[in-house]
């Protein structure tokens, strides 16, 4: 939130002053249209930010019906891959 906030403030600070002085010349619609970039770079990153706070609820809840916790920590289906697959490791460098 700071960084696109950031991006708004300067685009409307620089626009206002620039736009009124020929301190720029030639260099102005560069100037304009680096603003504007800035003002819809801003746009995609709160659009960015907002579909990933949606999803991250949709699978933190999708995380929390599938997978058990154990009381020690992690889940009993992590436990139980790692195990097994430790198994195959041993059995593939003793073979």
């Amino acid at each position: 939130m700071y960084c696109d906030k950031f991006l708004y403030e300067f685009l409307l600070s620089h626009l206002s002053d620039n736009v009124v002085g020929p301190e720029y010349g030639t260099n102005k619609a560069i100037l304009l249209g680096s603003l504007n970039e800035a003002e819809s770079l801003a746009d995609v990153h709160n659009s960015v930010r907002d579909k990933l706070a949606e999803v991250q609820a949709d699978v933190k809840k999708w995380k929390h019906d599938t997978y058990k916790k154990q009381m020690v920590g992690g889940s009993k289906e992590a436990k139980a891959f790692e195990e097994e697959f430790r198994k195959v490791v041993v059995h593939c460098y003793l073979n």
